[in-house]
């Protein structure tokens, strides 16, 4: 059973609004939000430069909870850690012994292979094994599709004849190499993602944010088996995606909604108005024409930097112009030529407008007003 779940296109304007958002992203919520969160970076380089960007925003001597940075090479097992009866997985030499052992096999059951079998060769056998598998396809269909091309000029062909022979052998060692890793009781990424996708977990993962394209726009992306897990892993309910206007350019922007279908695209610095123009803001000022503080809570507005200041002219009732003199409400109400409705009306728009405090303009400062919707 898939688990609903809200996924995310976070688009920022450039990289420094991408670094901005990902550590505002990434310390949000309490500390048991933050513990069940993974952030999946390019490199460790990133990981360790994100954590000093999420530093530089602490005020003074703090502490905070950091979530789990890991980059795709660590997305299987960090997932696979939280499983019942977790199992160390195989290393990369582990793996490439069982293979050679299983191209071994495969020769004696008399599937001969085109070529003399040597330890570099079993490398890339391995990577072409990973391949497979990371783009969704089994070995089965490998040897299908394959033969399916080759099989009518093989007769006739030696180039084809012999590509005919390697399909068979790959296909033959690449079977013998699964049993033999079952054998064996270890696990590698595709063994995890079939478990992860059938087991229950007790403390499951809540949000994961990816902070990398895609396999075809870079060296460090997702691969399409990677997307699926994230649309499909049981029990996560959040998956942001935080990407930069530039790499949504190109061809990524189309094959993100194919991997995610539904996705939701949001503006991280910004709103889309219905022309479709992305406007920037700061703070967002409810000048809705009527008192909302007799009606609604204290709407609560954060600053870029995460303050929180309670301003005290605010919470003792005292409203103060850009200058700093006090604003005077029956002198403004007061004006000549005014029709008394039209005086209502303008004193109950300034004391919307008034719960707010010049500061708000600012980023460094937070503002408490009363909001409404």
């Amino acid at each position: 059973m898939i688990t609903p779940r809200t996924t995310r296109l976070v688009r920022v304007a450039d990289l420094r609004s991408f670094r901005s958002i990902l550590a505002a992203l990434a310390t949000e919520g309490s500390p048991f939000d933050t513990r069940n969160r993974l952030v999946v970076v390019p490199t460790r380089a990133a990981a360790h430069h994100l954590l000093r960007s999420i530093e530089d925003r602490l005020h003074g001597p703090a502490a905070m909870v950091l979530p789990d940075m890991v980059t795709r090479a660590e997305l299987h097992d960090r997932l696979f850690q939280r499983v019942p009866q977790h199992v160390p997985s195989l290393t990369l030499q582990e793996r490439e012994a069982l293979l050679g052992v299983a191209c071994s096999a495969a020769v004696d059951a008399g599937v001969k292979p085109p070529f003399r079998i040597r330890p570099g060769l079993v490398g890339a056998m391995l990577e072409f094994f990973d391949s497979l598998k990371r783009y969704q396809k089994s070995v089965d269909a490998f040897e299908r599709l394959a033969l399916g091309k080759l099989d009518g000029g093989a007769e006739h062909d030696r180039g084809a004849e012999r590509l005919v022979r390697q399909t068979r052998f790959l296909a033959a060692a690449f079977r013998e190499f699964e049993r033999r890793c079952a054998e064996a009781g270890g696990v590698d990424e595709h063994v995890i993602r079939e478990r992860l996708l059938d087991t229950e977990v007790h403390r499951p993962w809540r949000h994961v944010i990816v902070a990398v394209r895609d396999r075809a726009a870079g060296r460090y992306g997702l691969y399409p088996v990677d997307w699926d897990l994230l649309a499909r892993l049981p029990e996560l309910r959040r998956v942001d995606v935080v990407v930069t206007d530039a790499t949504l350019a190109g061809s990524f922007h189309e094959r993100i909604h194919q991997w995610l279908p539904g996705i939701e695209e949001v503006r991280a610095e910004g709103i889309v108005t219905q022309d479709r123009s992305v406007r920037p803001f700061d703070v967002i000022i409810f000048g809705t024409g009527f008192q909302g503080g007799y009606l609604l809570s204290p709407l609560r507005v954060i600053g870029r930097n995460r303050a929180d200041n309670l301003d005290p002219n605010v919470l003792e009732g005292e409203q103060r112009d850009h200058h700093g003199r006090e604003r005077d409400d029956d002198q403004r109400t007061r004006q000549p030529g005014r029709h008394s409705g039209q005086r209502e009306q303008q004193h109950h728009q300034d004391n919307a407008v008034e719960q707010t405090t010049p500061e708000a303009a600012s980023p460094d400062r937070g503002v408490v007003g009363k909001g409404c919707p």
